[in-house]
């Protein structure tokens, strides 16, 4: 039952993965010419990983499901890189402007806070890849908050631009 979990979690996670990258090409002139440009390159970044580490974590359950070894100390490390990369790469601006800015905050210390569950329980003697499968699900699931978060800001524009965009529909209109 979880092997057939796993593979289509894995696939899911991978799907949106690409799904993401998508995203990326399609956004990164946009990306490029924002002032957040370090900012957004990062939330990127860690969009990825909430699919790609969930993805692989699922992907290496797969190897050998009779072996409990080989996934607890798969999902141990993956799970390190994943705080690590939330870590290094998370930062979000000091000031949160709107709530939804401080939902990211939240859900960025939730993510790291289930990775460190993630490795707990692989070092537990108990069977806990059942339960692994569910905080790995509200991983991705908080993956998506943060991805549609992103991907509405980038398509919002910033005041400056609306205002320069303004000024220039009015200067070139025609004059009666």
């Amino acid at each position: 039952m979880l092997t057939v979990f796993y593979t289509a979690f894995s696939l899911a996670c991978f799907s949106l993965l690409a799904l993401w990258h998508a995203l990326i090409g399609f956004n990164a002139r946009t990306w490029l010419n924002s002032q957040h440009r370090d900012h957004r390159q990062w939330q990127a970044y860690i969009v990825a990983l909430y699919f790609a580490a969930p993805g692989t974590m699922s992907l290496l359950a797969l190897i050998d499901p009779l072996s409990t070894f080989v996934w607890r100390v798969l999902f141990i490390i993956v799970s390190v890189l994943g705080v690590a990369g939330m870590l290094l790469f998370g930062s979000f601006p000091k000031q949160p402007d709107h709530l939804l800015d401080v939902s990211d905050h939240v859900v960025h210390w939730i993510a790291i806070g289930l990775y460190l569950a993630i490795a707990a329980l692989a070092f537990s003697p108990l069977q806990t890849l059942r339960v692994e499968g569910v905080l790995l699900t509200v991983l991705v699931l908080l993956g998506v908050h943060v991805a549609l978060r992103l991907m509405f800001a980038i398509g919002a524009p910033s005041p400056e631009t609306s205002e320069s965009a303004l000024a220039v529909n009015t200067s070139s209109a025609p004059r009666a």
